[in-house]
């Protein structure tokens, strides 16, 4: 918060300004999750860390590193063939779901042996990336009560620059935590469809053994 551009003061009770602000906030009338013990919590853990403020001075950061809003999900669900009346009925679509099929669960379980997941790890990744994105979410809402404060502030001569600083702060830190939760609502899809799948193999079981998969088309 201090390479953001904040001011904190230690007492009984702890306190932030950011330039441009004429007077401080004290933590604790931003809630219980902001106490000097709640943040200490959150700060030991390190998968609710908020990022550490890259070097303002770099005007192109942002933008080299900005996540693509083409970026496609390379895991698709599976195709049921339980009650689905194209596939019984028509011999070229059973080939595709078949084909189809396959090349998803190899992927799917390519995906488990990169990550080291069993089913229940994967369950608990889930959790914990829903609980990021919701951390995250939580964090801009407390940006847009800053945005909100630092509009209140009258701009003057005196205080122009740095009120301009504490914007640049600000929306500084909104970007990353936006492209950090849009990076997590990618992982978090692929990560659901991985589940799914798995789910529906071991349901139905109308794909072959992995191994034997694996051999057939080894060739690809």
């Amino acid at each position: 918060m201090v390479d953001a551009g904040y001011n904190i003061k230690y007492g009984k009770h702890i306190s932030f300004r950011c330039i441009g602000m004429d007077k401080s906030i004290r933590a604790k009338v931003l809630g219980n999750d902001y106490t000097e013990e709640s943040i200490k919590e959150r700060i030991s853990l390190e998968d609710k860390m908020l990022p550490k403020v890259p070097n303002t001075k770099n005007k192109n950061y942002y933008q080299k590193n900005d996540i693509k809003d083409n970026t496609k999900v390379s895991i698709k669900k599976l195709i049921d063939i339980n009650n689905n009346d194209k596939y019984k009925n028509e011999v070229y679509y059973q080939k595709y779901v078949k084909r189809h099929n396959t090349d998803q669960m190899i992927m799917t379980d390519n995906f488990m042996r990169k990550h080291k997941y069993n089913e229940n790890t994967l369950k608990i990744a889930i959790n914990e990336l829903k609980s990021k994105i919701l951390n995250d979410n939580k964090e801009l809402l407390i940006l847009e009560k800053d945005f909100e404060t630092l509009a209140k502030i009258k701009v003057t001569n005196d205080n122009k620059e740095r009120v301009k600083k504490a914007y640049n702060n600000l929306n500084r830190l909104k970007n990353k935590l936006e492209n950090r939760i849009k990076l997590n609502k990618q992982s978090l899809v692929e990560h659901t469809i991985v589940k799914e799948n798995l789910d529906l193999f071991n349901k139905n079981k109308n794909i072959q053994n992995l191994t034997k998969i694996r051999q057939e088309f080894s060739h690809l």
